[in-house]
């Protein structure tokens, strides 16, 4: 791809491994950047932001191309990548059916108690029965027809690069699907370590330093004012709401910013409660189209739910709906899969709320809950030895004892029962994808990692005045250096940040 572009951009990353090689010499290089503060805090820009950062200030910036102004010959191209990846998400793709799910964690349990070891076979019926048909054949077709496009235009040159970028991931979803079908981990690995960036030795030192830090002093638990009093807090904790109640609540959000799907707008979300839904997760590429999934399942009190609409709506859907509307390839059909950036944002509108309103705050993501689990995986560990240390792991936080002293002999079944359950939901959402689990291919689903990496990136592009650029559309990690070309400012963003979820809090509270 590189080979099209203009000498500028001859350093943006073209795939996974390139990006991986590029922040491990700058991050060698720039040992600085990895004090922290507080665990979880960086003194100095991380490679990715300090790159932008730079670019911002010295590039002549270009007015953010919007899809209806392109070329005949560029729209055809963007409409054809549409036409076929439109419904296509990868979480639907790699996640066991609902019914495996149950088989498996049956078995799996039932010879832990037994004390011998069992590997999990996920069935992917939804994998196994999807029609990909000519769809790699006209992809990499479209892919031929932007590389023979030459133009010196910085905004054209921007969207080749981003349409390049758009194909590429969505052929790693062809390979993702037949590696599916046909059985093999090696295609398996090579999807999804393309489409999710790994661990690195910064993100695996945090998880470890703050895993220990929190053995010995428990969570971090910072006191501020806070908007409620102690009986609001009560109160709102003290509510429960079922999925039926989360619908309704996602679906007034939505309403609030414009961005429902309805008879008059098309373009919006839906929010339907789906059997096959094993987390709330708001998908802008899916088989229903834009829709909000919420499990059946679904339980939840009233600070639960506040948080995931602050979360899932505030930040999910309204930063897909500005990608839409103002970025080329920012969000809707034309999405990238990389959620790092996406979650960071999501992450930042939770917790803010929650520090305003509630008046506690952990201060970050805690990472060491899947960073240390995929790092396992990405060595080779197999289910049984990622679900054994998160276990053990988790014994440790539970208990308050020191991650390098040993356990005591006797646990409350209590506890072991819900180290055991967590552990085994961690293991499962690292293995996923995975046909064998013992996991001799020896790769992970990097995805939960966005979380981590995410909230860094994100905060730090926040406290240097750029915020609203992550609010504007769903960006990779490698677009960040593109991001800085454009000339954008926070009002230019369709939908700006309205706090909605502290007007549903209020309407909770007028019910007591």
């Amino acid at each position: 791809m590189t080979t099209h572009l203009s000498a500028a951009y001859k350093k943006v990353r073209e795939d996974v491994r390139s990006y991986h090689r590029l922040r491990t010499k700058e991050v060698a290089k720039n040992r600085r950047t990895l004090y922290i503060i507080s665990m979880s805090y960086l003194d100095s820009p991380l490679p990715e932001i300090a790159a932008y950062l730079a670019r911002a200030k010295r590039v002549q910036k270009v007015r953010m191309p919007r899809r209806s102004e392109m070329p005949a010959h560029i729209q055809e191209i963007m409409h054809g990548i549409a036409d076929v990846t439109r419904t296509w998400n990868p979480v639907e793709i790699y996640t066991a059916d609902p019914s495996s799910i149950a088989h498996e964690r049956e078995q799996f349990f039932a010879a832990l108690h037994r004390n011998e070891d069992y590997s999990p076979r996920f069935t992917y019926s939804y994998a196994e029965a999807f029609e990909l048909g000519d769809s790699r054949a006209i992809l990499e077709r479209l892919l031929g027809l932007l590389q023979t496009f030459r133009t010196e235009d910085r905004t054209l040159l921007i969207a080749k690069f981003g349409l390049q970028f758009k194909i590429n991931d969505d052929l790693a979803t062809c390979d993702l699907v037949e590696g599916l079908q046909q059985k093999d981990e090696t295609r398996i690995a090579q999807a999804l370590q393309y489409k999710y960036p790994g661990t690195d030795r910064f993100l695996v030192q945090i998880a470890q330093e703050d895993y220990e830090r929190r053995t010995r002093e428990g969570s971090v638990h910072e006191e501020h004012t806070s908007l409620l009093n102690a009986r609001e807090k009560q109160y709102l904790r003290s509510l429960r709401f079922d999925a039926d109640d989360y619908r309704d609540a996602f679906v007034w959000a939505l309403q609030q910013y414009g961005i429902l799907k309805t008879e008059d707008q098309p373009q919006g979300f839906a929010v339907v409660i789906d059997e096959r839904a094993t987390a709330i997760d708001v998908r802008d590429k899916s088989v229903r189209g834009p829709t909000v999934f919420i499990p059946v399942t679904t339980n939840g009190n009233g600070e639960s739910l506040l948080r995931l609409m602050a979360h899932e709506i505030e930040g999910h859907a309204r930063q897909s709906a500005n990608g839409e509307q103002l970025f080329l390839f920012g969000g809707g059909e034309l999405k990238i899969d990389d959620e790092t950036l996406y979650e960071g944002l999501a992450m930042r509108h939770e917790h803010e709320f929650h520090l305003r309103q509630f008046g506690d705050h952990d201060g970050s993501p805690l990472p060491d809950i899947y960073t240390l689990s995929i790092q396992a995986a990405e060595g080779g560990a197999s289910f049984t030895q990622i679900f054994t240390e998160q276990c053990h792991r988790q014994l440790h936080l539970l208990l308050q004892v020191p991650a390098h002293d040993p356990l005591p002999s006797t646990i409350d079944p209590l506890v072991l029962e819900r180290a055991r359950n967590f552990a085994w939901r961690t293991s499962y959402r690292v293995m996923r994808g995975h046909l064998d689990t013992a996991n001799r291919t020896g790769f992970a689903m990097a995805k939960d990692l966005a979380y981590l990496r995410g909230w860094l990136l994100d905060r730090q592009l926040h406290e240097h005045g750029h915020g609203h650029v992550n609010e504007a559309a769903i960006s990779s990690i490698g677009s960040l250096r593109v991001l800085a070309e454009f000339s954008l400012s926070a009002e230019d963003l369709p939908h700006p940040y309205k706090d909605v979820t502290s007007v549903y809090l209020r309407k909770l509270l007028e019910k007591n």
